[in-house]
């Protein structure tokens, strides 16, 4: 598959996750508009959140954790929207699935991925806050997860809004080479094969 080549649905169905995230059920807990997160991305959120509204801007987490079962009940409905489109039904499935995880495959569940908007609604307050997200995450361990550009390697279109927590380790290091994540995970598992410690690993997950 070519860099800039999309993958087939089956090339994405088998993606597999980076092995930087810990499985099985997370421990929950509320974070402000009662979102729920892992434990231990709580406070890393919070503290990301509250330098945002210090810079004037005013975030507002729209998503958090998602059950499979709500996952599911998004995929649905945006391959619906996409039907009344008037799309077909492989299509309108393929160009789901460009946005939504299958149940089970989305950070989502894991907890530790966050969707930040505007709390006013305006575009230019969004732009400001997605920029400010961009510049400054990394300082808190997270990550744009999804860049632009990088759709043949994550299987999920450019999503300005969704920032996921790898630690701050992991985070200031994709943002010294501005590889995604899927790319340091493979050049992390050439150096481990080459015998080469590669010292990175989320600082808490």
């Amino acid at each position: 598959m070519g860099e800039n080549a999309d993958p087939s649905e089956d090339e994405v169905i088998a993606m597999p996750r980076p092995a930087f995230f810990s499985h099985g059920t997370p421990n929950l807990v509320p974070i402000e508009g009662g979102r729920l997160v892992d434990a231990r991305v709580a406070g890393p959120a919070e503290a990301l959140l509250q330098a945002c509204r210090a810079a004037g801007l005013d975030p507002v987490v729209t998503s958090a954790y998602r059950s499979p079962v709500r996952q599911a009940w998004i995929l649905v409905c945006r391959f619906g929207a996409n039907m009344l489109r008037g799309l077909s039904p492989c299509k309108a499935w393929r160009a789901a699935r460009r946005y939504v995880a299958l149940p089970g495959r989305s950070e989502h569940a894991l907890g530790v991925a966050l969707d930040i908007s505007c709390g006013d609604g305006s575009p230019g307050g969004l732009e400001g806050i997605q920029d400010w997200l961009f510049e400054n995450s990394w300082r808190f361990g997270f990550i744009r997860r999804y860049p632009p550009g990088k759709f043949a390697l994550t299987g999920v279109d450019f999503e300005p809004w969704h920032y996921t927590y790898v630690g701050v380790d992991v985070a200031t290091e994709l943002r010294r080479t501005g590889e995604c994540l899927e790319e340091l995970a493979a050049r992390l598992e050439v150096g481990r094969r080459r015998g080469r410690a590669a010292g990175l690993r989320p600082s808490c997950l």
